[in-house]
């Protein structure tokens, strides 16, 4: 089973571009569940640019798509 997902990060106009990661694959027998972790960084680096707002989150296990969750990223303290 090949486990991915998705972020729908909030861009500079407003709108929302979603960035697919690897979250890796298991081996789950037929009626079996498995607990999959992961945190996502989101220190400043040079290729991405975070901007405050709502932001999707979305799992996807085998090509289907779980219900997706959102969250609100804000500025650090002190930022402009």
């Amino acid at each position: 089973m090949a486990i991915d997902y998705s972020i729908g990060f909030q861009r500079a106009n407003g709108t929302v571009s979603a960035k697919t990661f690897k979250l890796g694959s298991r081996h789950i027998a037929a009626g079996g569940s498995t607990v999959v972790t992961k945190t996502h960084s989101f220190r400043p680096i040079t290729t991405r640019t975070y901007y405050p707002g709502p932001h999707d989150v979305t799992v996807q296990a085998n090509g289907v798509l779980s219900p997706s969750g959102t969250f609100v990223l804000e500025r650090p303290d002190g930022d402009p």
